[in-house]
């Protein structure tokens, strides 16, 4: 019987190996220059962070206890996903909408499976601020934070920098109970410019370049890291679940 399931897991990672992935974002950075490897070295991706909050050694996971999570509490569950996520990238509304709400339902809700949110925007000009709002959400009201999360990516097409100030805080007054006003305004401030900065250090030390890209945790240990739009199934197979 083991034999068996090692054998089925053997043939799904050479068929995944083979198999062209959706492709992900790619962006911009500040300097206008295309977001590429950060360095032709190869880094230690295998380094703990040695706070005694976090069970993950990897780097990916670096004040990951800081992080928007879903699921049980990281390393009480079966699994975790870590996710570097854009709210303008075309790809990551490809997950978001598609994947997200099955590993919802059949994983996350369920309590075998950790999902956690971390922030790249560099894809197009209004992800920056939408970042900031979201950094903001978070800090007020999480519920709040997944559900704007969500309002971003189903309507995506719809936002802009003019109006990503005034229609995320149209949405947090009508469908949340955070105090859309303050959300906001801390957002403009850029009051949570230092978890931003977090995120993309940590993202920086993982050779994170695309969006979306995930990191894969089973048992507390580091599995795989899937990149691009994938389906429940690769997940779910990767994790072996």
């Amino acid at each position: 019987m083991m034999g068996e399931k090692a054998g089925t897991r053997r043939r799904f990672l050479t068929a995944l190996s083979t198999t062209p992935l959706l492709a992900g974002c790619l962006g911009s950075n500040q300097n206008g220059a295309t977001n590429d490897r950060q360095s032709s070295t190869t880094k230690n991706q295998n380094t703990a962070d040695q706070s005694p909050e976090t069970p993950l050694a990897h780097i990916a996971a670096k004040g990951v206890a800081d992080e928007p999570t879903l699921g049980p509490d990281i390393g009480e569950g079966e699994a975790t996903i870590i996710a570097f996520e854009d709210p303008s990238c075309h790809a990551c509304q490809s997950f978001e909408t598609g994947t997200f709400p099955e590993l919802r339902s059949k994983l996350i809700d369920p309590g075998r499976l950790s999902f956690v949110y971390r922030t790249f925007p560099h894809v197009q000009q209004w992800a920056m601020p939408a970042t900031q709002i979201l950094e903001a959400t978070y800090a007020h009201d999480a519920t709040a934070f997944w559900s704007l999360k969500s309002h971003f990516y189903e309507n995506q097409e719809s936002f802009s920098t003019n109006n990503v100030f005034s229609k995320s805080q149209t949405y947090l007054e009508g469908e949340t109970s955070a105090d859309a006003a303050a959300v906001v305004d801390e957002a403009k401030q850029g009051k949570y410019e230092a978890a931003i900065q977090s995120d993309s250090t940590v993202r920086e030390d993982a050779d994170v370049s695309s969006t979306p890209t995930f990191f894969l945790f089973r048992d507390a240990e580091y599995r795989s890291r899937v990149s691009g739009s994938q389906s429940y199934g690769v997940f779910k197979n990767s994790l072996g679940l």
